[in-house]
């Protein structure tokens, strides 16, 4: 009797019963679980799902890892969600072994009426769970809103002394405190590789609609100068940049969608190159990165880190809505700062990003200012800030 206890003490606390069964990586179609399984089978023995001869896995060690992703996930309902007692129910949303099983299958590519699903309901102890943090925020969630509210603070409430707002998140969970919202942004850039560091003598696209009968020197392509520097998507209003692309044709579509009135107008796109190595932070990475599986609960902090700055880089790279036009000259400031503390804080000379005109488009900031670009003939005084970075190569002109 002894045994029997402690026996069902084990069944219990593991969260499953005995299944004598083995199972092998083409069992499933999940790419990580299948190379998970291929890497744990230590069995040389007849598959129990498809009946061939291979190295196979346990099904007890199959179940404990699924069981340690149910309880990554999931939690006991009972003592997690309020329970109304009139109505006899959770106030929440709740999962029996069957919703979990139909879950996994789906996430494990197998059938739910399939011999494995079956196997994993009978094995499966009845259990009655609710999401992890039932009532709270994902970290995902946590991260967008304190994106939106660090958006909307330095855009409506305090636009250049932001990080006082330090002390009044100091008790606050419910998001990062704007200061904290940066730090977390640029955390994850060196191990997720999305710098790129570009060797002398590429090329930059500079793009820009003129009168016909303006003269076309280095000066007038460069970047302009402070007191004719717009508000722009990475730079205020008064800041030197060089905004650029890679290509012309990505170019071309930058400058036209900016202007309004082409009439007695035509397009001018410059070629410059630098001089030398620049590193840049690159935003068009993200959209390389491979997302970790979520099976994959090892890597999950990292899943949630990418989904963000998925949801960071359409942040940073969408165009303008037409509802926002009124507020045309704030709307950029989250971006700004953004790319102001990459190049303080980070020592980037620039930022990749994807165009929000041109599909697949590439669009690139320079923090080169006027000055910068003319050679040193045309730089009356030459400094550390204006020593000659890019220079003015070659010039087409296209009528519009």
């Amino acid at each position: 009797m002894g045994h029997m206890k402690e026996y069902l003490a084990i069944i219990q606390e593991r969260g499953f019963k005995d299944l004598d069964k083995y199972i092998c990586p083409k069992c499933v179609e999940n790419v990580f679980v299948q190379d998970w399984i291929q890497n744990s089978a230590d069995t040389e023995t007849t598959c129990s799902y498809c009946g061939k001869k291979t190295k196979c896995l346990h099904m007890e060690k199959f179940l404990e890892f699924l069981m340690d992703i149910i309880r990554f996930y999931f939690e006991p309902a009972e003592g997690n969600l309020a329970y109304d007692s009139e109505e006899q129910e959770y106030l929440g949303e709740t999962y029996d072994k069957y919703d979990i099983v139909y879950k996994l299958s789906e996430k494990l590519g197998i059938d739910f009426d399939s011999m494995l699903a079956e196997d994993m309901k009978k094995a499966f102890n009845d259990f009655f769970l609710c999401n992890k943090n039932p009532y709270g925020t994902s970290q995902l969630e946590f991260c967008e809103n304190s994106w939106k509210r660090f958006a909307h603070l330095v855009k409506y409430k305090t636009r250049y002394l932001f990080y006082a707002d330090d002390s009044k998140c100091k008790y606050e969970k419910a998001f990062m405190s704007a200061s904290e919202m940066l730090d977390y942004t640029t955390s994850y850039l060196e191990k997720l590789n999305l710098f790129t560091v570009l060797k002398p003598n590429v090329t930059f696209k500079r793009a820009r609609i003129v009168e016909n009968n303006l003269e076309i020197t280095e000066e007038e392509m460069a970047s302009p100068p402070y007191y004719q520097a717009k508000n722009n998507r990475m730079t205020a209003e008064g800041i030197s940049a060089f905004y650029g692309t890679f290509e012309d044709d990505v170019a071309k579509e930058e400058a036209i969608n900016k202007e309004k009135d082409l009439t007695g107008k035509k397009l001018v796109i410059a070629d410059f190159i630098n001089l030398n190595e620049l590193k840049c932070l690159d935003l068009t990475k993200i959209l390389e990165l491979t997302l970790p599986d979520w099976l994959d609960i090892k890597r999950a902090r990292e899943r949630e880190v990418i989904l963000f700055y998925i949801y960071l880089h359409k942040a940073l790279s969408s165009p303008i809505k037409k509802s926002d036009t009124k507020n045309k000259n704030i709307e950029y400031v989250p971006t700004q700062i953004f790319a102001e503390y990459a190049k303080e804080i980070l020592k980037v000379d620039g930022i990749i990003y994807s165009s929000s005109v041109y599909q697949n488009g590439k669009c690139i900031v320079l923090f080169v200012g006027h000055e910068a670009c003319l050679s040193p003939k045309k730089n009356d005084i030459i400094t550390f800030e204006n020593k000659q970075k890019l220079k003015f190569v070659s010039y087409k002109v296209f009528d519009l």
